[in-house]
């Protein structure tokens, strides 16, 4: 209503025609818009992640809201970006920029575990299609407490129990 464009969402269904039709303006206006708070000055897209490559960071079926890319040399190095190529399709990588020094961008998974799994992707400049640097998230599973909430309520758990040790030890003592 004010002009702002609207977030459009691309579902894990339309990916093979977002590739296709991603520069065709009837395409685009076929795909779901939405108005989301604090994104009213920008291109962004909201993108449907499919496959556990980023577990930890992102869960197979979460939303990652992307923010326009124009230039590769843009792009932040090390950040999670939503990368649309010719030859892998659309991937929610972490990238890393070498456009300046090797005329490559590196996507990188963020899943540790199953690293083999997931290799990083050397892609070609002239391969990238579009790209959308990942500003927020939406996710329907809570994530699990960090190591360090682990760590604080183990240590809390033992000084319950010294607490617990020393009452008893100095009741036994009067």
């Amino acid at each position: 209503s004010r002009g702002d464009e609207n977030v459009l969402y691309v579902p894990v269904k339309a990916r093979a025609g977002y590739l296709n039709g991603y520069a065709d303006p009837e395409f685009i206006q076929t795909l779901p818009a939405y108005r989301l708070p604090g994104l009213n000055n920008g291109s962004f897209r909201l993108f449907e992640v499919e496959g556990l490559s980023m577990y930890n960071t992102l869960n197979s079926g979460d939303l990652v809201i992307g923010s326009n890319v124009e230039q590769l040399r843009l792009i932040r190095d090390d950040r999670v970006h939503v990368v649309v190529t010719q030859s892998h399709g659309i991937v929610v990588k972490r990238v890393l920029n070498r456009i300046d020094k090797e005329r490559k961008l590196i996507l990188k998974s963020d899943n540790f575990k199953d690293r083999d799994l997931y290799p990083p992707i050397v892609v070609d400049p002239e391969d990238v299609l579009e790209v959308w640097y990942v500003t927020g998230f939406i996710s329907r599973q809570l994530r699990p407490p960090g190591e360090i909430y682990n760590r604080v309520s183990d240590l809390e758990a033992r000084l319950t129990i010294l607490e617990d040790l020393n009452r008893k030890s100095s009741r036994k003592l009067t």
